[in-house]
C-alpha cells in the first residue's frame, strides 16, 4: 500500500515538473549545490512560486527501482505527446515549408531534379505529410506529380526519411525543434524559424516577460533582477560545462548598460557583476573582479569615461561585508579586486570577470588582456561588454598590422550571454533586440509590440517582445 501511494506522489509531483507549473516569468532556483548561507536570488512574489510536491522518502533499494521505472515511464510518455504535437504543428501550418524540405533533403529531391532537366515541370511535389517526428529526423509522405507526354498527370505517393545531423546530440524536444530551425535556415526561409521556436513543447524556452518597459530609464528593479537572474545562471551553465571554452563574453546592452548611451548607469553594471560574484562565492569559489586601469603615456594616460570611477564604486559598494552583515568578510577572502594584466593573476584565484575591457585611443588593452587569459589558464575568464574593436591613431597603434591576431583573440571569447536592444535611429525608441540566453540556446531576434502600434491591451499586455528570427548565429544588423 505504501509503495503504491509513493508512486503516486511520484507521478504527480513529476506530471507537475514537466508541465512547468509556475509560469514562464518565475524565476526558477539553481539545483542546491551551493552553500545555502549565501542567498543570491530575492524572494519572489507569491504568484510567481511554482506548488511542487515533496519527494516521498525511499526506504529500500526495490522502492527506489519502483520510483526510477515510474519517473522513466512518465519523462518517455511525456516526450512522446511532445513530438506528437511537433508532428501536428508541421502537418496543420508548415505544409509548404515540409514540400521544400522534401525538395532539398529527400532523394526525390534529387529524383525530381534530374526530371526536370530538360522539361522544367516533367516533375512536382503537390504535397508533403509528416508521418513521424523522431529524436534523430522526420518521417514524410510525399505525394508527386509525374507529366506525361500525353494525358493527365500521373500522381504517386512516396514515403521518404530526413535524419538530423549528428553534430548536436538530441534528446530532448527542443532540440529536434533546433535541428528543424536549422534546416529552414539552410533553405533560405528566415520566417519560419520563429514560428518553429514557438512550437509548444518543453518548459527550457527563454521567454521575455511583457511589460518590462526597458524604454523608461531608471528601470523598474523587477526588470533588471530579471536580467540579473538570467545571466547567473547563463553563466554558471557555462562553467559547469566542461565542453565549453573557459573564455567567456557577456554581452548586454541596453539603455542603461550600453556605456554608448548617455542614459548609461554604472549602478546596474556593478550590481549585476556583484550578483555574478555572490553566487560563484556561494558555490565555493575565490572571484577576481578586475577593472582595467589607467592607460597611455604622459598627458594621454587616462580612462574611457564609461569606466572612470567604475574602481572605485566597485570597491566601496555595499557587499554586505562587514562585522555582523549578511556576507561577512566576503571580501578580502573570497572576492577581490584588481586591474588588467597577468600581475593580477594568483594561484588561489577561481574566476575572473574583467567589466568592459576596452581599447583607448592611443592605447590597445589586447596585449594586457591576452597575457591575463593566458596565464589564467583553464579557469573562467569573463569579460562582461567588452570592446575590442580597433581605434587607430598616430604613432601606428592599431593601424593594419597585426589586425588579423588581435580579431583572432577577441574571437576565442564565446557568448554565454547576449541581450542587445535594437533602435531606429539613435537611443530612443526601442523597436527590437537580439539575444542569446545562454552559452547552448540559439540566437533570437525579437521585434517590440507595443499597444501604441495596435497590440490589444488583453490580460495587461502593453509592451511584448516577439521573436521573428531564430538561428545558431548572430543575426548580422
Amino acid at each position: 500500500m505504501g509503495r503504491e501511494a509513493a508512486r503516486r506522489d511520484v507521478l504527480r509531483f513529476t506530471s507537475l515538473l514537466l508541465l512547468g507549473i509556475g509560469g514562464a516569468n518565475a524565476f526558477s532556483r539553481p539545483p542546491k549545490t551551493c552553500s545555502p548561507s549565501i542567498s543570491v536570488y530575492p524572494a519572489r512574489r507569491p504568484s510567481d512560486h511554482a506548488t511542487f510536491l515533496p519527494l516521498p522518502a525511499v526506504a529500500n533499494p526495490a522502492e527506489k527501482a519502483a520510483v526510477n521505472s515510474a519517473v522513466e515511464h512518465e519523462g518517455q510518455r511525456k516526450l512522446a505527446q511532445d513530438l506528437v504535437t511537433i508532428q501536428e504543428y508541421l502537418n496543420r501550418d508548415h505544409k509548404d515549408l515540409l514540400c521544400r524540405w522534401a525538395r532539398a533533403f529527400c532523394p526525390v529531391g534529387d529524383e525530381i531534379s534530374k526530371a526536370n532537366f530538360w522539361r522544367g515541370d516533367a516533375m512536382t511535389i503537390l504535397d508533403t505529410q509528416c508521418t513521424q517526428v523522431r529524436l534523430d529526423g522526420l518521417d514524410l509522405r510525399v505525394a508527386v506529380a509525374e507529366q506525361g507526354i500525353f494525358g493527365k498527370p500521373k500522381i504517386r505517393e512516396v514515403d521518404q526519411s530526413i535524419t538530423f545531423s549528428t553534430q548536436r546530440i538530441r534528446s530532448r524536444p527542443a532540440d529536434v525543434i533546433r535541428a528543424m530551425i536549422s534546416m529552414a535556415s539552410t533553405i533560405g526561409d528566415e520566417d519560419s524559424t520563429a514560428s518553429l521556436y514557438k512550437i509548444p513543447v518543453d518548459d527550457g524556452k527563454w521567454v521575455i516577460p511583457n511589460n518590462l518597459y526597458m524604454n523608461g530609464v531608471p528601470w523598474k528593479p523587477f526588470t533588471r533582477q530579471f536580467f540579473y537572474n538570467r545571466i547567473v545562471r547563463a553563466v554558471d551553465a557555462a562553467i559547469r560545462d566542461p565542453s565549453f571554452p573557459n573564455r567567456m563574453a557577456i554581452k548586454f546592452l541596453t539603455p542603461e548598460s550600453n556605456p554608448a548611451f548617455d542614459t548609461y548607469r554604472i549602478g546596474t553594471i556593478l550590481e549585476l557583476v556583484r550578483e555574478l560574484a555572490f553566487h560563484q562565492v556561494s558555490c565555493g569559489k575565490r572571484v577576481k573582479l578586475c577593472v582595467q586601469q589607467k592607460m597611455g603615456e604622459g598627458i594621454f594616460k587616462g580612462l574611457p569615461i564609461s569606466l572612470n570611477g567604475c574602481r572605485f564604486i566597485l570597491e566601496n559598494m555595499d557587499w554586505q561585508s562587514k562585522e555582523g552583515e549578511e556576507k561577512e568578510g566576503v571580501v578580502g577572502t573570497q572576492i577581490h579586486f584588481g586591474e588588467v594584466g597577468e600581475h593580477v593573476v594568483e594561484e588561489e584565484d577561481d574566476v575572473f570577470i574583467l567589466i568592459a575591457p576596452q581599447n583607448v585611443v592611443g592605447v590597445s588593452i589586447i596585449p594586457l588582456l591576452e597575457a591575463m587569459a593566458r596565464k589564467a589558464g583553464d579557469r573562467p575568464f569573463i569579460v562582461l561588454n567588452p570592446s575590442l574593436r580597433d581605434r587607430p591613431s598616430a604613432g601606428d597603434v592599431m593601424q593594419v598590422r597585426g589586425r588579423e591576431e588581435r580579431m583572432a583573440f577577441g574571437k576565442t571569447f564565446k557568448t554565454v550571454f547576449a541581450f542587445e536592444t535594437q533602435h531606429d535611429k539613435g537611443m530612443f525608441k526601442i523597436n527590437g533586440a537580439v539575444g542569446k540566453a545562454g552559452h547552448d540556446q540559439p540566437w533570437i531576434r525579437y521585434v517590440l509590440i507595443d499597444n501604441q502600434e495596435g497590440l490589444q491591451n488583453v490580460n495587461n499586455r502593453r509592451e511584448v517582445y516577439e521573436p521573428v528570427q531564430v538561428t545558431e548565429r548572430e543575426p548580422a544588423d
